[in-house]
């Protein structure tokens, strides 16, 4: 899900949230190594990633269901690709999957509420660059995840076991120089990345 937190949350209209899909091939293990110039202007963002524990699917699913139907939470980070300019246009940012390239997936913890009030801790090669507890700013994910099975819906798919959504970004850092980039999840665990 998209347009979820911070200054991209309402975008394009207060319940307008738009998504995106990942590929197989572009989801990564906590701790994996990628060359820099593979992911041209780069950015990581530390998310929570709901894992599916049972199908989901329908035109009427609440947070009460979205939420029963979640396995795991774990922590995550999307990779974005800048591959568009900013002025790009509302068409253009979604055509391009608002910038999406891929995600790294740490280990999975337990289901658990009030996901808001996680705080992150993020940190370059061991230094602390951010810390961050995202409260009212953020779409609840369960809410997010009841949103994405509506929107999915429209187009007759649905939710299955084992698929990871991210609903989220807890903040953005570019990725300007090699390095590794973990991110501390308060109560959830971490999750790492390394570029070469």
């Amino acid at each position: 899900m998209g347009l979820t937190s911070g200054n991209a949350r309402d975008r394009m209209g207060k319940d307008f949230r738009p998504f995106g899909y990942v590929l197989q091939s572009r989801i990564f293990r906590s701790g994996a190594t990628m060359p820099i110039a593979k992911i041209m202007n780069c950015a990581v963002e530390p998310e929570l990633c709901l894992i599916i524990g049972s199908p989901l699917r329908g035109d009427a699913v609440d947070v009460a269901e979205a939420k029963a139907a979640v396995r795991a939470v774990a922590p995550a980070f999307e990779l974005n690709q800048r591959r568009v300019g900013p002025d790009g246009g509302r068409a253009l940012l979604l055509a391009d999957g608002l910038a999406q390239w891929g995600i790294v997936v740490g280990p999975e913890a337990p289901v658990r509420d009030n996901l808001v009030e996680t705080t992150v801790e993020f940190y370059c090669d061991e230094q602390l660059v951010e810390t961050k507890t995202p409260g009212a700013t953020m779409d609840d994910p369960y809410l997010s995840l009841s949103r994405l099975c509506r929107l999915l819906h429209k187009y007759g798919f649905g939710l299955e076991p084992g698929q990871p959504v991210i609903t989220g970004a807890f903040c953005h850092h570019p990725v300007r120089r090699p390095g590794t980039y973990r991110t501390v999840f308060s109560g959830i665990g971490e999750v790492s990345v390394r570029f070469s």
